[in-house]
């Protein structure tokens, strides 16, 4: 059976809120192979930090990572970051120094980012993330 999601995408679901998955269960209802996600949500949710069983009809979609716009680094790269502060950028489409998020996302998209560190300016790790799983914002969305 192929499940519509992956270990670690961080899905919205149903009346509860966003959780990460952390693993995958079959259930046999009525002669029917039934996909299940143990989910991991926050501890305002579930204090208890334990993974809840939640049946995939529950899912809403991914949860895509807003990527908020920070500036253009000294080598000339775009700076996002995430909620938890890791940096992304591109590093193939370079741009003036000031240049605002509506003249960089005029030219770039979620398809030309990749994990640069923790830091503004740091060395890029160059590992290309999912663009089906960002999001690039001029401010935090709700």
């Amino acid at each position: 059976m192929k499940y519509k999601y992956q270990l670690t995408d961080e899905v919205n679901v149903e009346s509860l809120g966003i959780g990460k998955i952390k693993d995958f269960q079959i259930s046999r209802i009525d002669n029917q192979d039934i996909p299940s996600y143990w989910i991991l949500f926050s501890e305002e949710i579930y204090p208890d930090k334990q993974p809840r069983n939640i049946w995939e009809s529950s899912i809403t979609g991914i949860h895509k990572r807003q990527l908020k716009f920070e500036g253009i680094d000294d080598w000339n790269r775009p700076v996002f970051k995430d909620h938890n502060n890791n940096r992304f950028g591109d590093v193939d489409n370079l741009f003036k120094w000031g240049s605002t998020f509506e003249i960089v996302t005029s030219k770039i998209s979620e398809k030309h980012i990749c994990y640069f560190g923790s830091t503004f300016g740091c060395e890029p790790m160059g590992t290309l993330i999912n663009p089906d799983k960002i999001k690039l914002v001029k401010e935090w969305e709700e």
